[in-house]
């Protein structure tokens, strides 16, 4: 099975609390046995560590330059929490 990617926005001092919960049910399969369909994926404005409020490093997979096509959402907090998870 070919996974879609889901690609979370990061920008420095994002909210590393946010993201956590929809991306570890997307990695793992959204409900327990179910197929894993999704993988999460993360883009910043470029491509060198982004820091969280909460002192976290992340290395973006893709700089905003880099967005590939064939991804299946993309999340950003106002998105989540107004939209919340919407495939395309």
């Amino acid at each position: 099975m070919n996974k879609q990617k889901v690609i979370f926005i990061l920008l420095n001092e994002f909210a590393d609390w946010e993201g956590a919960y929809i991306a570890t049910s997307l990695n793992t399969g959204v409900k327990p046995g179910s197929p894993i369909k999704y993988t999460v994926k993360t883009l910043s404005v470029n491509k060198e560590p982004v820091t969280s409020i909460g002192g976290f490093k992340v290395l973006p997979d893709y700089g905003i330059n880099e967005l590939p096509e064939d991804y299946a959402d993309i999340e950003d907090s106002y998105q989540f929490y107004t939209n919340g998870f919407s495939p395309k």
